[in-house]
Order: C-alpha cells, then structure tokens, then sequence
C-alpha cells in the first residue's frame, strides 16, 4: 500500500501499488513507484489535491463512482495528471440514467446532448465503459460544430470515416469545418468529388472561402459540376470572395445552364453578384428572354432592374413581357 498524506489538509489516504500502475499510468503517484519501487509514502504539499479529490481516486480503486459531479476535480488533475477524473466534473454526469449500463437505451438523450453541446469529457465517458460511437455520432457532432468532441470521436479506430458515400466529408465540407477536411483530404481513402461533388457546392453554397480553396486544390473535384452549381450557389447566396475564387478557375462556367447565375442572383436581390457576374464575358444577362431583368422587375428590386438595364445587351421590352 501507498500512504498519501495531504499535507494542507492533515489527512491520509491509501492506495495499492497495483492500482496505481494499471489505472494511474501517467499520474504522479506513479512517478514516485518508478523513482523509488519500495516507497511507502508521499505526502501532497498543494491545496488543489482536495480530500475531497482523494476520496473519488480511492473510492474508484474500489470499483465505487462519485454519485454526482466534483467541480474541483480540474484543479486535482492539472497536479496529480489523471485524465479519466475529468469524467466526472461535467455536470451532465449526474443526468446519466444508467451508468452501470452505459449502453442502456435511457441513456441516448444525455448522449446526444452531450454531442451537440460539445460535453467532450462526458462522450468520453461513455467510450470508457464501453459504448462504441458510429459514424452518425461524429456526423451529429460535425454538424454542431463540437470540436472538442469530433477529437475523441476521431479517436475510435472503428468508424469508416468514408461510410455513407464520404458522408462525414460532405457535412465538414456543408459546415465549413476547414480543419476536419484537411485531415480527411490527407487519408487517401476519402472522396471529395463524392455524391456529384456535393462538398465544394454545399461549401460554396454556405461561404466557406477556405474548404473551397482546399478542394478546388485537388484535382478529384469537378467545381463545374451539375451544371456549374458551385457558382451558381455563391451569386445566389452573395458570398462574393467564393465567386472570386471560383470565376478564377478555368472550368467553371459562370454563363452555364442557360446563365443561371445571374439570373438568380437577381431573383434573390444579390445587387453585387449580379454587378461582379456582368464583369464576366461568359456571362449573357439577357438569356433566356432577358430573364434576369425580368425576375428583377417581378421581385420588384429596382436596383437590381436598373443595373441589368444599363447593359446593352439587356432588352427593356423585355420588361413587359408575361411570364
């Protein structure tokens, strides 16, 4: 046995030496076994090593968990380095239905509140009494944008990061997690032009310059796809440094489709695609019957109407057309 003797507090604690070795690797107590084998006591100078800290890692080598939370178990572990005693300072633990049971049905709801609310030590729990998470799970915690769990999500050899057609891809992609994709675009295994090229348009779609610059970057990725949708999303939304981005390269089409572009850029009321779109030489705004002005007079934005009229090549008796 090991006497732990907390020196601002007068009181003693006991810990087995095996106990120490399998469950505190990295701890400190451990450090004094390899220092000295046959060390018999270590007393605790720092305040931040609680009674209250050294019940839970005693109670624990006995198979027993704190009943509830205990906030001040952050300040224990920074001096003694037990990670696992995180576990128990979310105050989520103590809404754990069953934990002798962790895979227990009851248990869902606390689990994926822990997800999307980023309880990173709380899914870690749950991962250290055996539950597996699934693609699902880290696809959830993408899409909350809970990094701090997507790490210890990461961490599970099991998931097929490239299940669902590259699923977990396309939301980082969607949600703009440029980190999360430069991590996925370097396993090989991963498709970024899957599902259509579904990840620079979604990205283009939300605006995230950076995602974009990563998977123009990889010759994979069509930006021209389904009919030149990446740029057509960006004049839609108005993200104008994503349609910089995209007009620069070569294949992407901003006149395609019969000039979808412009012509819903000024459908949406988007005054500055509309006006960088007329720069473009590719682009005809009196397509399809000069519908661009058209859609502007019927969305009433006179702005917009006024601008595609001073283009020469805009037909205002095209105003009075029907539709």
């Amino acid at each position: 046995m090991l006497k732990i003797y907390l020196e601002p507090y007068g009181q003693t604690f006991f810990l087995t030496k095996d106990f120490i070795r399998s469950s505190l690797p990295q701890s400190l107590f451990t450090e004094a076994l390899q220092d000295d084998p046959d060390v018999t006591e270590i007393t605790i100078t720092h305040p931040d090593v609680t009674p209250e800290a050294m019940e839970v890692i005693s109670r624990y080598s006995q198979g027993i968990e704190p009943p509830l939370h205990v906030p001040n178990l952050i300040l224990a572990n920074r001096y003694l380095n037990i990670p696992w005693l995180l576990y128990y300072v979310d105050p989520l633990y103590d809404q754990i239905p069953n934990r002798t049971d962790i895979n227990d049905m009851a248990n869902e709801l606390i689990l994926e509140q822990a997800i999307r609310e980023n309880h990173d030590w709380i899914v870690g729990y749950f991962m250290a009494k055996g539950w597996v998470p699934t693609l699902y799970n880290l696809v959830e915690g993408v899409k909350a944008h809970a990094d701090a769990v997507i790490k210890v999500l990461m961490l599970n050899p099991e998931i097929d990061l490239t299940g669902d057609e590259n699923e977990l891809f396309r939301t980082a992609a969607e949600e703009g997690q440029t980190e999360l994709v430069k991590r996925l675009l370097a396993n090989p295994d991963v498709n970024p032009a899957a599902e259509k090229n579904e990840a620079i348009i979604e990205a283009a779609k939300n605006g995230h310059v950076e995602v974009v610059k990563l998977l123009l970057a990889d010759k994979r990725v069509k930006p021209a796809a389904q009919n030149n949708s990446a740029i057509v999303w960006a004049a839609v939304m108005g993200h104008l440094d994503v349609m910089e981005i995209l007009l620069a390269n070569k294949k992407v089409n901003p006149g395609a489709h019969g000039n979808d572009a412009i012509i819903y850029a000024a459908e949406n009321g988007k005054i500055e695609a509309v006006r960088r779109l007329l720069q473009d030489p590719r682009v005809n705004p009196a397509a399809q019957n000069n519908m661009a002005v058209r859609v502007a007079k019927l969305k009433r934005n006179t702005d917009i109407m006024n601008l595609l009229l001073a283009d020469p090549r805009v037909d205002p008796a095209a105003l009075n057309i029907p539709f």
